[in-house]
């Protein structure tokens, strides 16, 4: 793991937290603070009060149509009469068409890019000169390396450069806000940290409609030897049934565990006559409960089968109880109870007797981990779980590959597998059932969206650069590089001799199988308010500052007031858009909405 690291003030959620980014490796450093958007948002028009999504355009056609008039004729000597006839008139009416394309000839999607670049070049829409400007944070400058797109700038027969714009992961959404009002077109594409903020994006008009270029050149998203998860995709770069971004990273949460402590019969053994149940990675809550306490060793000498540290002190698992890190671990627990955050009708369900109970398990799991998860989160958790003073964790597979590095000592003991869900039917404490009748959730703890800036001097040159990066052979490269932090994204990046040596073809088929469970954040207008008073009460209720009920009705009834000023009827079909198009297939028929 690189530990080196740059400290920052960052205030968010209305109080001060450090935010610690890591040059690489650490995923977690991707999402530094969603949450102080909700202070940028709320100052434009009165939080979406007069924002709109970017106009559309409109095709007009001409349409022959029968139209009936009224007219009044002479008929013979008899006094004029009203009769009714019957004339066709041709009308101009704005009706939106799906224009004809002519796709662009190529038989994989990085040809494609590359003959639309000569295209362009040729009708002299490619200037020499031309710059194309990304924007994204530090941790993933290294994939925006020349050497990656060696055939795109070919292609381009010298007349375009890249020019790379860092940023840390909370100052890019208010950079894109000041773009929404500036329109400069400073910069071409934006890697936008945490992709439930797209519908964010989409609101105030920065994202680009990408849907005309896709017909165009085919990125194929959801078809081909390379298709994207398509909840995945969906859920980061559809907003509205339109595509206004890619997602270009993993991301979704797995537990990671020492196998050769969960292998090893005498801990098997001491496990079993303790609990009287099997001791495996855990399945259901209640495992996970039991083994944070069977593993809470704070006394554990150094240098045991346990402890493989150099200090005292063994423990079980690390959940975040900070402020903006526990909304992972909160989001986790509520969607295995089999309650998305909201119902159809835009009402939160936490206040659902199966919620509570999950926020009640959580605080009880909360007193079987050590102190200083109280205080810290991954930059403190990282090193101990590496440094073999921890049992199981569930995190971003950036622990995997964190895990793999030669200075570690876990190497080659760790293995992952789904995360903790509540049992589909009967008792939620259940223990030892077969996986099948868990309720197991592949969560979306925030990952990366790619767009094109709407202001863009060269909105299709972007978007070509956009596919390109998407592509198949370009993006596997490009993620396989350990000095970057983006993960596999599409389904033949988990086929990577790179991962599989690093990872192993275990890991590999657990991260793609875990797609067909995935659940996402909140990903709908006034995600950054919501999560603030989430954020906020829950924390309060995790540090003994609260009661647990009083947080939980809070959050209901200022949740309650957020959706009625945004509007219910503007966000009902945005939150069903979310649940009929970005739920796992194999997570969806378990749902309770």
């Amino acid at each position: 793991m690189n530990k080196s690291k740059e400290k920052q003030k960052n205030r968010i959620c209305n109080c001060e937290k450090r935010v610690t980014r890591r040059k690489a490796l650490s995923t977690a450093a991707k999402i530094a603070a969603t949450a102080v958007i909700a202070g940028v948002v709320a100052g434009i028009g009165g939080y979406m009060g007069g924002v709109v999504s970017a106009p559309q355009r409109e095709v007009t056609r001409e349409v022959t149509r029968e139209i009936t008039k009224t007219v009044t004729e002479s008929v013979g000597t008899a006094p004029a009469a009203t009769v009714t006839i019957t004339k066709t008139q041709t009308v101009t009416v704005g009706v939106p068409v799906t224009p004809t394309v002519a796709k662009v000839p190529g038989a994989t999607p990085e040809e494609r890019v590359l003959n639309g670049l000569k295209m362009l070049i040729e009708e002299g829409r490619i200037k020499p000169g031309t710059v194309i400007t990304i924007l994204t944070p530090p941790g993933a400058a290294a994939h925006f390396d020349e050497k990656y797109y060696r055939e795109f700038l070919d292609a381009a027969q010298g007349y375009v450069k890249l020019n790379v714009v860092t940023a840390p992961p909370e100052g890019i959404f208010p950079k894109l806000v000041s773009e929404s009002v500036e329109k400069s077109g400073v910069y071409d594409i934006i890697t936008v940290p945490v992709i439930a903020l797209i519908s964010e994006v989409v609101e105030i008009g920065v994202a680009l409609e990408l849907d005309d270029y896709i017909a165009k050149y085919d990125p194929e998203l959801y078809t081909g030897p390379c298709a994207y998860p398509e909840q995945v995709q969906k859920s980061a770069g559809v907003y509205k049934g339109k595509t206004y971004g890619f997602n270009i990273d993993y991301d979704v949460w797995l537990t990671h565990y020492r196998a050769d402590i969960y292998e090893d019969p005498e801990i098997q053994k001491e496990f079993f006559d303790k609990y009287g149940y099997p001791l495996r990675p855990p399945v259901t809550w209640r495992e996970f409960r039991d083994q944070a306490e069977f593993f809470n060793r704070p006394d554990e000498p150094p240098h045991t089968k346990l402890n493989l540290s150099d200090t005292p002190g063994f423990y079980s698992t690390w959940e975040y109880k900070v402020p903006y890190w526990e909304l992972y671990n909160i989001g986790l627990r509520w969607w295995t109870t089999g309650w998305p955050f909201f119902d159809r009708e835009m009402n939160p369900t936490i206040e659902k007797p199966e919620v509570v109970k999950a926020m009640k398990d959580m605080l009880e799991a909360h007193k079987f981990q050590p102190k200083e998860s109280w205080t810290s989160y991954w930059d403190v958790a990282y090193p101990m779980f590496i440094e073999g003073k921890m049992a199981f964790y569930i995190s971003w597979t950036s622990l995997m590959k964190s895990s793999a590095t030669p200075g570690s000592r876990v190497r080659g003991r760790v293995k992952v597998a789904f995360t903790p869900g509540y049992p589909i039917w009967g008792d939620m404490d259940q223990v030892g059932i077969p996986r099948e009748s868990v309720r197991t959730v592949g969560y979306q703890a925030a990952s990366h969206v790619m767009i094109v800036n709407r202001y863009s001097k060269n909105p299709e040159l972007a978007y070509l650069f956009a596919q390109f990066f998407i592509s198949p052979g370009p993006s596997t490269r490009i993620v396989e590089d350990p000095a970057g932090y983006f993960e596999p994204f599409r389904m033949c990046h988990f086929k990577s001799k790179v991962f599989e040596e690093e990872w192993g073809p275990e890991a590999l088929r657990v991260s793609i199988d875990n797609y067909d469970y995935y659940a996402p954040e909140i990903r709908i207008p006034g995600c950054p308010r919501y999560q603030d008073i989430l954020d906020k009460e829950m924390n309060a209720a995790i540090q003994g500052r609260k009661s647990l009920e009083s947080a939980i009705h809070t959050i209901a009834v200022e949740w309650n007031k957020i959706t009625e000023e945004i509007g219910r009827d503007k966000l009902i079909p945005l939150w069903n858009e979310v649940l009929d198009t970005c739920i796992g297939p194999k997570l969806k028929p378990y749902l309770k909405v």
